[in-house]
């Protein structure tokens, strides 16, 4: 039922026995998995999924349409682009080919691979390619071709990183055992050279090197982070040894300005609470620590499938859980206000960002793009299950009637809402409310704005819906087709009813 006018506000407020209309914040401080459930603030969530927090309000996740179309019913699991001064080319790998589909067609550049997940990086002019059992391959911009590297068995290239900083810049390379691989100051082909780190960790294998800082790390199958500052040709020195939870596979890691973020199996992690020596201390891990139980579960359930992986895009760091699935699942992270979100439903196995647009290769034989009110025609769900509050007194019962979600939407959207009690997260049962915009006044006034191009304006109303308890939660879960959605705030109507002993 809705209510078409704002109910009469008594005097007194909740924790008076008087009905007071209370406004809830939209989740904006984002999801949090670390703390337990009964201490989270209001403006944080349990759950919060496809909705991403941002600075005041909450928005709906993009969309998705088609961009390219591969093989059919084949996952693409790498996506790489190349840009080498006016050139810019996106890359796609899988079934064996390599594709360039920058303009949305697919061309084939190569083919004969085994594996579609490769480990790339850009060095001086090229892009280059590595997965561990196929021939590494280099890409100019338009050629895919042999790297001409010599030295280890090149089949056994894992992972590939290129180094630079104001001591170095060299290609390094790892192949699965505890020593590693380099190439020439600034080159991009000719002999690499073994660097045996196997005599300096304390076991293990080297799963990833990486530019931290103005030094270079390797992160070992143990859990050992080795840091070592200048070049390894000439002032190559270790400057300490560090343990944190090993990577949830090799070079998995994503570097976010100067900050490089691990991805361990407990987490991520940044390299600057590793450096500190803190990577156990969930107080010092700060905001990544949020989802740690979430992805602790997330890699018990999937931590033996390829494809986990990190994208810093435009402020928001995606972190991929390969849940193995037509599906898969991504933890959001907005360094606008520091919160995290889930999305979810997505065929997404890999993502880039390429000419201002960001791309993703799905499970299912096509480059998608985030573009668009739904995913692929398809409404797009979303679940929020906020922190609850005592509203001022923990003692009393309060008697919940009414809520009032400011949601404000520039298409179609429905939602069912409820009212949870007490820390249990009830099943959502809520008849289904149409959210859409319309215009100010009617009929007449809708079909004025569609035909002038004004903007339909939303207007929030009373729903009834009950709730009893100490703590209460206002619970969403919305189907959108809109092409922008803001969530503000969820006003609730409640009244004092009774100490409870």
């Amino acid at each position: 039922m809705v209510y078409r006018g704002i109910p009469q506000i008594a005097a007194g407020g909740a924790s008076a026995g008087g009905v007071e209309a209370i406004p809830f914040p939209a989740p904006t401080k984002g999801l949090n998995l670390r703390d337990h459930f009964t201490q989270l603030d209001p403006a944080e969530a349990m759950a919060l999924e496809n909705w991403l927090p941002d600075v005041g309000s909450c928005s709906v996740r993009p969309g998705y349409e088609p961009f390219c179309t591969l093989t059919a019913g084949v996952s693409t699991p790498t996506l790489a682009r190349y840009v080498s001064g006016s050139t810019a080319k996106l890359l796609a790998a899988t079934n064996g080919h390599i594709y360039d589909v920058t303009s949305g067609t697919a061309v084939d550049k190569a083919s004969g691979y085994s594996v579609n997940l490769w480990s790339t990086d850009y060095a001086n002019g090229y892009l280059f390619a590595v997965n561990g059992t196929d021939t590494p391959w280099r890409y100019d911009g338009s050629t895919v071709g042999a790297t001409g590297f010599t030295g280890p068995t090149l089949t056994t290239l894992r992972t590939v990183r290129y180094v630079s900083n104001a001591a170095t810049s060299r290609l390094w390379f790892t192949d699965g055992t505890a020593d590693v691989w380099y190439a020439g100051s600034m080159a991009v082909t000719g002999a690499l050279t073994k660097f045996q780190l196997s005599q300096i960790a304390d076991g293990g294998y080297c799963m990833a090197v990486l530019p931290w800082r103005d030094a270079t790390c390797f992160c070992m199958s143990t859990g050992q982070v080795l840091i070592y500052q200048g070049d390894v040709s000439t002032t190559f020195a270790l400057y300490s040894k560090y343990y944190a939870p090993p990577l949830v596979e090799p070079g998995a890691a994503v570097r976010m300005g100067g900050e490089v973020i691990l991805l361990t199996t407990a987490g991520p992690i940044s390299m600057d609470v590793i450096a500190s020596g803190l990577a156990f201390n969930l107080e010092a891990l700060g905001n990544w620590a949020k989802i740690a139980p979430g992805w602790q579960t997330d890699y018990a359930s999937y931590g033996s499938n390829a494809g986990w992986f990190g994208k810093f895009i435009n402020g928001l760091v995606y972190l991929n859980v390969a849940t193995g699935s037509p599906v898969s699942k991504q933890y959001v992270f907005n360094t606008r206000n520091e919160a995290w979100g889930t999305y979810t439903n997505l065929p997404l196995a890999s993502l880039e960002q390429f000419n201002g647009n960001i791309y993703f290769g799905s499970t299912d034989g096509f480059v998608r793009q985030f573009a668009g009110p739904s995913d692929n025609g398809s409404p797009i769900i979303t679940l929020a299950q906020p922190g609850f509050s005592y509203l001022g007194s923990q003692s009393r019962a309060k008697m919940v009637t009414a809520l009032k979600p400011n949601i404000f939407t520039s298409g179609q959207l429905s939602g069912q809402f409820q009212i949870d009690a007490d820390f249990v997260a009830q099943p959502i049962t809520s008849q289904s409310v149409n959210m859409s915009a319309v215009g100010t006044s009617g009929a007449w006034d809708l079909a004025w704005d569609l035909a002038w191009g004004d903007t339909p304006t939303n207007n929030p109303q009373w729903i009834s819906r009950s709730g009893f308890g100490r703590a209460v939660r206002p619970v969403t879960r919305t189907s959108s087709i809109a092409s922008s959605v803001q969530w503000f705030s969820t006003e609730i109507l409640a009244q004092s009813a009774g100490v409870l002993s």
